[in-house]
């Protein structure tokens, strides 16, 4: 099944970090946000793991999908709630690209299952982010 991928679920591979194999088997052919792979780039470029990051997103092939005018759109519209449970732009472009696509999307952040968009979250590891 495709999916919609956060950074952390990029983020977790990267780092290897609990729920990594759930995170690596879900983010397989999936679709990220132009926004989250720039926070995943930025964190990678972080801890030194650029090149790490890099063939992540190649090797999972993932579908990098830039964040336009109907994604901006789609997180303007559910921006007040989203803020209300703590959930930053970047959480919003990632959440907005499944709504649009009507994918589930995939995090660590648990609070992203408080939110009704029509559209199943699901947590690769138990916890938040």
């Amino acid at each position: 099944m495709i999916r919609v991928v956060d950074a952390s679920v990029v983020l977790a591979v990267c780092h290897q970090e609990q729920g990594s194999d759930i995170a690596r088997e879900s983010m397989r052919r999936g679709l990220i946000s132009t926004v989250n792979l720039s926070e995943v780039y930025e964190k990678a470029i972080e801890y030194g793991r650029l090149p790490i990051a890099e063939a992540i997103v190649q090797t999972a092939a993932l579908e990098v999908v830039e964040f336009d005018e109907l994604h901006a759109l789609e997180a303007a519209k559910f921006a007040e709630q989203a803020r209300k449970k703590g959930i930053s732009f970047a959480d919003r472009a990632c959440l907005a690209l499944g709504v649009c696509e009507q994918l589930p999307v995939v995090t660590a952040d648990r609070s992203w299952t408080e939110l009704d968009l029509g559209i199943k979250i699901e947590l690769f590891r138990d916890g938040t982010d």
